[in-house]
């Protein structure tokens, strides 16, 4: 039978516990001690742990070590024993303790194979220890790196180390967590390999580059510099870092600390900008303090009331009072002031010379946390001169500047009491609008001074040739409205006539002789309107029924030429709601290869869907739209929309086609037209060369040099460019060859005559050979039968579109087509 004793440190009794083999029950009530002063404690066992050797009973009855136990040993038969102490740590920790029935049981073999067992229990035991050290050592290190992890996430700063690779070279090692905090990259994208350098503001790049040599050289750098967040801005970062080098003097380590100081470098510019306001702002700033005595003024209050700073510094503003303030008003001023905080208005001042001057006056108070008021501002404003603008602004409300004639402000409010006088006297009045012929040409010719000088000088022949209750209007340009009270139609036709016949004459600049006509609409109260705006609508349209009759001639307006009117802006109306409503969708008519059969890009084209009148044909509307400016917006959004469905497709996975856009006149000549395609193409991530834009010839034409250039950086940026409507207008080849342009757009007039007018196809066949001599693709639209294709493949014809192939498409269905 075997057992191991355990002792217990309180009791100092060995305890059993583990117990194996025959007799188990010997140990129950079995009361063994490692005190040496107890009779339990002088035997075997105790003495085993007590000495830490092992004691071997030969003869357990008779041993005088085992009497106490003697009685109790009969019952089992207990010849012989032996106690192996059980070491913990080199310590004895327990006894393994071995009973047989034989007397000198133990022999040499048996003790060391027991002493083994022993040994085997220790050794497991120290390993216990050494894994439950480990183990509770492991904890306390989780726990000091999660408690460290939490200091450093709960600070502002982020810390990081870097460790030097093998190729000289440093590799992130740690990052703390609150970098994601502060820059919107999670933890684990710092990894990857120069991403910190990656995203280093570009303009910070190269001194960012010099600073790192310098940590070489002085083993420390402070520096600060811009870091691209996630979200798209850059934050301002504060980098602190030490260079830690091994015994040999080789770098092995950098650590580093940032600090977002972006509110810090906002708050110091702020402070700044607003210490730069103070001194360079154009109206003059005193403060006072609590007591009313200045304290500070600025650069422009010493400018405007000739005192310097030391002049005013511990006094009261009294010294710049005129001495004309009336005591009621000054004591109502800071009657106001006291209860409202703020005042404003006009007084008079003096400047230090003694100069008085009108000076618009505010002043607001500043108070503390208690409501006391600390400081006040007072802003002031020299308004000498805004008194001399007034009086020039009153003239020029009324007046036109350049003939000082009366604008169409004061005729608005003459042509209002001739109307109220007719209408009580039963009698007529006569509105005429007067535009002269082609004007623009001598500002073009002869410059805008000699523009100016025959406008004066028509301006004196109109006010001499009419009548003194006449009004002669200037509306701007080469536009005159003029007023003809008690004045009925036959009357408006004598006055019509003597005009054309007054600006007949010539003009003269310089010795330039300058002839000129004119073109009169003439509308008449009260048939043609009972208001000003009425009347000047339609002597408006009258003049453009003048002009399209070849001009130099008058008109009177008619009723259905105003019904027609009315339908355009109607039509105009709903135009911008259709702008603001969104009622414009884009078709898309594909474009095939003549040899392939194949799409190979697509046209853009507008539709309006009317919420009453349904699809509107672009026919219409895209005139008004340029008559009215609306051109430019709705041009801006078919780009914008077009390349956005484009990038959709692509993104889709649809094959991908070029794009063409038509560009109207106005939208190629505003100058932001290539910022604008750039902004796109950025926005949308668009590859340039998947668009195309169509410009008619007339714009190709129209102001060579400008086009030329813009042409040119369309080009440079890869987009492809074509020339539409391609033999409908003027084209100057010498022009034309120095174009950097993809293609050119056989008209569908041309297309459509094939087969029943020869000059139709000699037209086509002669612009595919120049457009091949010239390095350019041809491209014809509007074919629509088997006859039109075969003529343009026999004749190398580069792509075509048409309703032959395909009808415009929306953009759902193009989809379908791009996926087959």
């Amino acid at each position: 039978m075997a057992w191991v004793g355990q002792l217990d440190e309180e009791s100092q009794q060995i305890l059993p516990v583990a117990v194996y083999g025959n007799g188990i029950d010997y140990v129950d009530g079995l009361i063994v001690s490692a005190d040496a002063s107890l009779p339990e404690g002088l035997g075997p066992t105790g003495s085993a742990l007590r000495c830490n050797q092992t004691i071997i009973v030969n003869d357990f009855s008779n041993d005088p070590i085992t009497s106490i136990w003697h009685e109790k040993a009969k019952a089992f038969g207990w010849g012989s024993c032996i106690s192996i102490p059980i070491q913990r740590n080199q310590k004895p920790f327990a006894v393994l303790n071995v009973y047989h029935e034989n007397i000198n049981a133990f022999d040499d073999e048996a003790i060391a194979l027991l002493q083994e067992m022993a040994g085997d229990i220790s050794f497991a035991l120290d390993n216990f220890d050494r894994e439950a050290k480990q183990h509770k050592l492991a904890l306390a290190l989780d726990h000091a790196h999660k408690h460290i992890s939490q200091i450093i996430n709960l600070s502002p700063a982020v810390i990081y180390t870097l460790k030097a690779n093998n190729n000289d070279g440093f590799t992130i090692d740690f990052i703390s967590e609150n970098v994601y905090k502060m820059t919107g990259y999670p933890k684990e994208k710092w990894v990857e390999h120069d991403f910190w350098m990656n995203h280093i503001y570009a303009e910070d790049m190269p001194k960012v580059l010099v600073a790192q040599e310098s940590l070489f050289e002085t083993g420390t750098l402070n520096h600060h510099y811009r870091f691209n967040h996630a979200n798209g801005d850059y934050i301002w970062i504060e980098d602190q870092v030490m260079l830690i080098r091994d015994d040999n003097g080789k770098p092995v380590e950098i650590i580093g600390a940032w600090l977002d100081i972006t509110e810090r470098l906002n708050a110091e510019e702020k402070l700044r900008i607003n210490a730069k306001v103070f001194e360079s702002s154009r109206e003059g700033i005193l403060i006072t303090n609590g007591g009313n005595e200045i304290i500070s003024v600025n650069r422009a209050f010493t400018t405007i009331t000739g005192y310097e700073s030391d002049d005013v510094i511990g006094k009261t503003p009294d010294i710049l009072i005129s001495g004309n303030t009336n005591p009621i008003f000054n004591d109502a001023m800071w009657e106001n002031i006291s209860r409202f905080g703020y005042w404003q208005g006009e007084v008079a001042s003096r400047r230090k010379n003694g100069e008085l001057y009108p000076q618009w006056l505010s002043i607001s108070t500043i108070k503390n946390i208690h409501g006391k008021v600390t400081q006040h501002i007072c802003i002031i404003t020299d308004i000498s001169e805004r008194k001399v603008a007034e009086e020039r602004i009153q003239f020029l409300s009324n007046f036109d500047p350049l003939t000082n004639l009366p604008n169409r402000t004061l005729l608005n409010d003459r042509t209002t009491l001739a109307l109220a006088s007719a209408k009580r006297s039963k009698s007529t009045v006569a509105l005429m609008y007067l535009d002269l012929d082609r004007f623009k040409f001598i500002n073009e010719s002869l410059g805008p001074t000699a523009g100016d000088h025959v406008l004066k000088e028509l301006a004196e022949r109109l006010l001499v040739s009419l009548y003194p209750g006449d009004t002669v209007c200037r509306q701007g340009g080469d536009e005159f409205i003029i007023l003809l009270p008690n004045t009925d139609a036959e009357g408006a036709a004598h006055v019509a006539k003597k005009l054309l016949e007054i600006i007949a004459q010539p003009f003269s600049f310089n010795g330039q002789r300058i002839v000129l006509t004119t073109s009169i609409g003439i509308a008449a109260y009260p048939q043609d309107g009972h208001n000003f705006e009425q009347l000047t609508q339609s002597a408006d349209a009258a003049l453009y029924r003048a002009k399209h009759e070849g001009r130099n001639n008058f008109q009177f307006f008619a009723r259905q030429m105003h019904e027609q009117a009315n339908d355009v802006l109607q039509l105009e109306n709903e135009l911008r709601n259709a702008i603001e409503h969104q009622e414009f969708l884009l078709h898309y008519q594909p474009q095939y290869d003549t040899k392939t059969s194949k799409i190979i890009g697509l046209e853009a084209l507008i539709r309006w869907q009317h919420p009453q009148k349904g699809l509107v044909s672009p026919a219409l509307f895209i005139p008004i739209a340029e008559e009215s400016g609306l051109i430019t917006e709705i041009g801006d959004w078919v780009l914008r929309t077009a390349v956005q469905q484009l990038a959709a497709w692509q993104g889709a996975g649809l094959k991908a086609v070029p794009v063409a856009v038509n560009l109207s006149v106005v939208q190629f000549h505003q100058d932001t037209l290539y910022s604008s395609v750039c902004q796109i193409l950025r926005d949308t991530k668009v590859n340039p060369n998947m668009l195309e834009l169509e410009l008619t010839e007339g714009i190709a034409m129209e102001d060579s040099e400008r086009t030329l250039n813009v042409l040119n950086q369309l080009n440079a940026l890869g987009v492809r460019l074509s020339i539409d409507d391609f033999g409908t207008g003027y084209s100057s080849l010498s022009y034309l060859k120095k174009f950097k342009i993809d293609k050119l757009k056989i008209d569908q007039s041309f297309v459509r005559g094939l087969g029943s007018h020869p000059q139709d196809a000699a037209i086509i066949t002669a612009i595919i050979s120049m457009a091949k001599s010239l390095g350019f693709k041809t491209i014809a639209e509007g074919v629509e039968t088997q006859e039109q294709l075969n003529f343009l493949i026999q004749h190398e014809c580069d792509e075509i579109q048409g309703y032959y192939f395909s009808k415009p498409l929306p953009s759902e269905e193009v989809a379908k087509l791009l996926t087959e």
